[in-house]
């Protein structure tokens, strides 16, 4: 029974684990979950998702994104701080994203 146990063990060690020589892979560029989303590499260039569109136009700050990007933020920062919500503190989150994108790459 001893050596049925070994045996198997012996078995399975021997089976298991990796099939190649190469284990880790080097990417040439780390993916970015969010080029999707916001169409980072688009000929746009980066644009807010729909959620955040949304939220935009229910404070009336969709127009302003356009040309002032920054008083957007401020704005949103203020209802923030007077009644934080999720759709806010994502659009907010989005938005300085796109912001600090658009900065890095130009």
């Amino acid at each position: 029974m001893t050596v049925l146990l070994i045996c198997a063990a012996g078995v399975s060690l021997s089976a298991g684990g990796c099939s190649g020589p190469r284990y880790i892979e080097m990417r040439k560029a780390p993916q970015n979950p969010l080029e999707g989303p916001l169409s980072l590499v688009s000929r746009k260039g980066p644009q807010p998702t729909p959620r955040t569109i949304q939220t935009l136009r229910q404070y009336d700050l969709f127009e302003m994104q356009e040309k002032e990007p920054d008083r957007v933020l401020q704005e949103l920062l203020r209802e923030i701080r007077v009644e934080p919500t999720a759709n806010k503190i994502h659009a907010f989150s989005e938005l300085a994203y796109i912001a600090a994108y658009k900065a890095q790459t130009s």
